[in-house]
């Protein structure tokens, strides 16, 4: 699927077109693409197999992952994160001095 990047890695948006090009193959037509999304199934984006991949309307997946994002967001409040940050530079200091 096209030439391999000089540094060896694909980015996240080139495997994302790999994966719909790969279910593409597989049903025999093109996707919408600003109706319809691959979307994979463990949140890996370079996770490219079959079983990994499903579509879902736009929309649909826009909601699902703000809904996983404020889930997120409330188990990690930015102050603790603020404490945790603080904690890492001074112990990376501690490392380093």
């Amino acid at each position: 699927m096209g030439r391999k990047p000089k540094d060896g890695f694909i980015s996240a948006c080139r495997s994302r077109q790999i994966a719909r090009a790969k279910l593409e193959k597989v049903l025999g037509y093109d996707l919408p693409k600003f109706i319809i999304v691959v979307h994979h199934k463990d949140g890996n984006p370079f996770n490219n197999d079959l079983e990994n991949l499903g579509v879902m309307y736009r929309k649909d997946h826009s909601k699902l992952h703000t809904d996983q994002y404020r889930q997120w967001e409330r188990e990690h409040p930015l102050e603790k994160l603020s404490v945790e940050l603080e904690e890492a530079v001074r112990n990376l200091n501690n490392l380093l001095n």
